[in-house]
């Protein structure tokens, strides 16, 4: 999984008037960005926010603008702030760090092994994924665990929080191969009965498997490409309303985090797009980063 860890913050300082305003005034600059390798673009009360998993990439990209925007405009917008900011710095080899969920009756805290990998525990999107998979899991009360799958694992983290709390049966896939040895490393580590499984989503689709709760703390980017397979891999909807005890229904639905709170919109009506049954019933926000659960 990639991280992103730095956001370029675009604030106009000056509007003048001009017949030729456009609806934003950060278009042209979007369009630069996703040529310069943005992971996610946002507008956020005013400011445009760009993320780059890369330090160089973001510091050529806040280049490029400056020069950019010192150009004349017949946009109205005269003079604009750039700002470079980390979001999340990657580990050390021989980093470790420390993960907790809990709920109302219980908890979980453990310590792993980052090696690099993405999931270190205390990245925004991490968080509000333990928070969200925390409230899930707690929902279900049956006598059978839950079967989850958490997509793009990186250190395993989200992967181990649900197996240590006995409520889920895991499965963790992810394509990258340095993520998988870590993934590995800390699910021995940890004595965890979790599948990890070297694979992608899609080959988990044609090989007709289902789970109860699909997890993925993935960017948005990833969720464009993800999205229609993830929505596939849920299982086989309910019987009838008529003929389910919702005391005991299994709290199925996707866990989807790591994106900014203004690409929120676009999200829900991507996963709206693969199946209009769909809709958020969970959220959790954390800074510029949001979160939801998702249920037909």
């Amino acid at each position: 999984m990639v991280a992103v860890s730095w956001i370029v913050r675009v604030a106009p300082l000056t509007q003048v008037d001009s017949e030729q305003q456009v609806d934003s005034p950060f278009e042209a600059m979007m369009s630069l960005l996703w040529d310069l390798g943005t992971s996610g673009i946002a507008e956020v009360d005013g400011k445009l926010l760009a993320g780059f998993d890369n330090y160089a990439r973001a510091v050529e990209a806040l280049a490029v603008l400056e020069q950019d925007a010192s150009q004349p405009t017949s946009q109205g917008i005269v003079q604009f702030n750039f700002t470079l900011e980390p979001v999340t710095t990657y580990p050390q080899d021989t980093a470790t760090a420390t993960a907790r969920l809990s709920w109302p009756d219980g908890a979980v805290e453990f310590s792993l092994s980052t090696a690099g990998a993405f999931g270190h525990g205390r990245h925004p999107t991490t968080v509000i994924a333990l928070d969200l998979l925390s409230t899930s899991l707690a929902a279900h009360s049956g006598p059978e665990p839950l079967s989850l799958l958490d997509v793009g694992t990186g250190t395993g983290v989200l992967a181990i929080a649900a197996a240590k709390t006995g409520r889920a049966s895991v499965t963790a896939v992810d394509i990258d191969p340095s993520a998988l040895a870590v993934a590995a490393t800390n699910i021995g580590n940890h004595g965890v009965p979790v599948a990890l499984v070297d694979d992608s989503v899609e080959s988990l689709v044609g090989s007709g498997q289902s789970f109860d709760l699909v997890v993925a703390n993935v960017l948005l980017a990833e969720h464009r490409i993800l999205a229609r397979h993830l929505a596939r891999l849920l299982t086989a909807d309910s019987p009838s309303d008529q003929d389910v005890d919702r005391t005991s229904a299994r709290p199925s639905g996707l866990l989807v985090s790591g994106y900014l709170n203004g690409q929120t919109e676009e999200l829900i009506e991507l996963y709206r797009s693969v199946d209009r049954r769909l809709e958020p019933v969970l959220s959790v926000y954390r800074g510029e980063w949001v979160g939801h659960v998702i249920r037909r």
